[in-house]
């Protein structure tokens, strides 16, 4: 058994609320990679996660830390074909430090409104913003540029 063993580097664990698929983008809604950098290393207890981090009106959901005693594990799983008695499967552990904190995020995100952008209609080429009313009250009607929401109670 490899018993490789580094407990002399410590780790900050980000228990990330998604499926991490690139993890440039990943790192862009947490602020960035110097932004994060100064999260980890402040004592505020508290990191920020935006969904759409290019845009304005998106609010942040907030990751508080958590302090644990943890180990920061690589497992590589080693795959070996006989031809005879089929494959073998074995697991090499390798401690790669310790892990000190983590942050989550198990606060609900805010709901977010957000600004319709309208085009003209390919029917109407005259529907602009001005054309688009909503009126609440007793008397509510609401239109739409793309003409599938028409809706009018009087």
């Amino acid at each position: 058994m490899n018993t490789n063993h580094n407990f002399s580097k410590n780790f900050e664990c980000i228990y990330y609320p998604a499926i991490v698929k690139n993890e440039e983008k990943a790192i862009h809604t947490l602020g960035g990679r110097m932004h994060l950098s100064e999260m980890i290393s402040s004592f505020n207890g508290h990191m920020d996660l935006k969904f759409r981090p290019d845009d304005p009106f998106c609010k942040p959901t907030v990751g508080e830390r958590v302090n644990v005693t943890g180990l920061l594990l690589k497992l590589r799983i080693v795959k070996k074909r006989k031809k005879k008695s089929g494959e073998t499967v074995s697991v090499v552990p390798q401690v790669l430090g310790s892990v000190t904190s983590w942050f989550q995020f198990k606060n609900m995100c805010d709901y977010q409104y957000l600004p319709v952008k309208l085009k003209p209609s390919s029917d109407n080429p005259d529907t602009t913003a001005a054309n688009n009313t909503v009126h609440g009250g007793d008397n509510s009607t609401v239109h739409s540029t793309d003409n599938t929401v028409h809706s009018s109670d009087k």
